[in-house]
């Protein structure tokens, strides 16, 4: 019993340890990408020695941790996977920097992930505030189109006249 106990000890301790370099290697990442595998293989890794150092200490609580276990093999990679490729499909792009231009610029952090993040926002909002729009799928006609739709709306508004529906023909409403 003392041995399991000092085993589990030890495997818990070591789960400590892969969380914290998870911290850290989040933080000493370069792009949003290698944050994100980071984050999910080391916690997911120190998050299962931590809990099988727990199981080996403490027998009767192995029901509530192989549930525990099951959870984080299934969320961790999951939500990892679709924060990817939700960051892929907005265009957010990894660093790809060659050998010879790692030594010469600076590496990303987080502080750029942040300015970048508000400055497209700024320029979304910017769009928006002017009426004007980027997008090459969308048509100038289309635009106009809906421009105009939100004029007729305001002015519907302004107005407070309801256009009345349409009677059926030949028949009356009761």
């Amino acid at each position: 019993m003392q041995v399991l106990e000092i085993l589990g000890g030890i495997l818990t301790l070591l789960g400590s340890l892969f969380l914290l370099l998870a911290s850290i290697g989040i933080v000493r990442m370069p792009d949003t990408y290698n944050r994100m595998q980071t984050g999910t293989k080391a916690t997911t890794l120190g998050s299962l020695l931590f809990f099988i150092g727990i199981g080996l200490a403490h027998p009767q609580m192995w029901g509530k941790i192989t549930a525990l276990i099951i959870f984080i093999l299934i969320t961790n990679p999951l939500s990892s996977h679709v924060l990817a490729r939700a960051l892929h499909y907005t265009g957010v792009s990894p660093i790809l920097k060659k050998k010879r231009d790692m030594h010469t610029e600076s590496r990303d952090d987080l502080r750029s992930d942040i300015l970048e993040y508000e400055a497209q926002q700024h320029a979304e909002s910017d769009i928006q505030s002017s009426g004007t729009h980027s997008d090459p799928g969308v048509s100038e006609d289309f635009i106009a189109d809906a421009a105009a739709a939100e004029n007729r709306k305001a002015a519907d508004g302004k107005s407070g006249s309801r256009k009345k529906p349409a009677s059926t023909a030949g028949g009356s409403t009761s």
